[in-house]
């Protein structure tokens, strides 16, 4: 994968399949934050399933085991983009400052 910069811009270029994808830094930051609403709304969701559930086995708690585990997917996926616009950003910033 190659990091390039045209008109400003950074992309992210595959060298062996030739996609291109525009990814800015502030457009990871914003799904990242995203996902961690997400991920909140899904553990209030988990929450109030638990709280109706009367068995074990019954499909409150079912649903509620899903999205337990839909928001912590959400959570680790809003710390991986978090992670991989760090790095964008600061390769940005070598970017600019190169000739």
């Amino acid at each position: 994968m190659l990091f390039t910069r045209k008109r400003g811009q950074i992309y992210l270029r595959h060298s062996a399949t030739g996609l291109k994808i525009n990814l800015s830094p502030y457009s990871l930051f914003g799904i990242g934050v995203l996902a961690g609403a997400v991920g909140f709304a899904l553990r209030y969701l988990s929450q109030e399933c638990y709280s109706e559930s009367d068995d074990d086995k019954d499909n409150y708690e079912k649903w509620g085991d899903r999205f337990r585990y839909s928001a912590i997917a959400a959570a680790l996926t809003g710390y991986a983009l978090f992670g991989t616009a760090i790095v964008f950003s600061y390769k940005a910033v070598l970017l600019s400052h190169t000739p």
